[in-house]
């Protein structure tokens, strides 16, 4: 089950960042896990204690068809989509991943798939030799610990889309953005542009769509790479 230690030759990861990861993954009970990050050309790289062939007949499951392995990812909304679920306990359709589950022995599984506007780019798979409770607290630690990957890879350029187009923002929604990237919440952008905090989500959610993100950090993430940012 156990194979040699994968690398990501085309993604330049902090070794720092992968080791803070795993010790998180092994300080919570998880006895083999799986990143997988998907560069710019659209190739997915592993890195984990997973052998290829398992890790990535579980990624192609839950990337072509998710609703296959969890309801929840069948709603996986613009957030970051977790699932965590007993084998044992699964139903069971014509499923060859959950078989593959079962034949390796592992009794619980728990994942983490993060999706933009073209589908998942960076997933996280763990399995549990027995079936355990995962407190949020222990869901917030792995989220944590993927999230500076994936915001590292974000801002190097590592992951995404070939190719990115924009659509034109006016006036108000580059201000909107420009005061977003500075930190300042909701009212306080309101306050300074002197509307409301409806008008201001307004303009936010326009933005979110332009940029083909769902949240403030991936807004500003690309707001920066993309060079959007109005100076003063």
């Amino acid at each position: 089950m156990v194979g040699e230690l994968d690398t990501m030759p085309d993604l330049a990861v902090p070794a720092l960042l992968l080791e803070r990861l795993q010790g998180t993954v092994r300080g919570l009970g998880f006895s083999d896990f799986c990143l997988r990050i998907r560069a710019q050309n659209g190739h997915w790289h592993s890195l984990g204690t997973w052998t290829a062939a398992v890790s990535r007949h579980l990624f192609q499951e839950s990337e072509v068809a998710p609703r296959s392995i969890a309801p929840a990812l069948i709603q996986a909304s613009p957030l970051p989509a977790w699932w965590g679920s007993a084998a044992a306990t699964l139903p069971r359709p014509d499923l060859d991943a959950m078989d593959l589950i079962r034949i390796q022995g592992w009794s619980d599984v728990m994942g983490m798939v993060f999706l933009d506007a073209g589908g998942p780019i960076m997933g996280l798979h763990l399995s549990c030799p027995e079936i355990r409770d995962h407190s949020s607290n222990d869901i917030v630690a792995l989220r944590q610990g993927a999230e500076a990957i994936l915001l590292h890879c974000l801002e190097a350029g590592l992951i995404g889309r070939p190719t990115e187009r924009i659509a034109p923002m006016s006036n108000r929604e580059h201000q909107v953005l420009t005061l977003l990237v500075r930190g300042y919440s909701n009212t306080d952008i309101a306050k300074t542009l002197d509307t409301t905090v409806n008008t201001t989500e307004f303009h936010l959610k326009n933005i979110y769509a332009k940029l083909g993100v769902f949240n403030r950090v991936g807004a500003a993430l690309k707001a920066t790479r993309l060079g959007l940012i109005i100076q003063e």
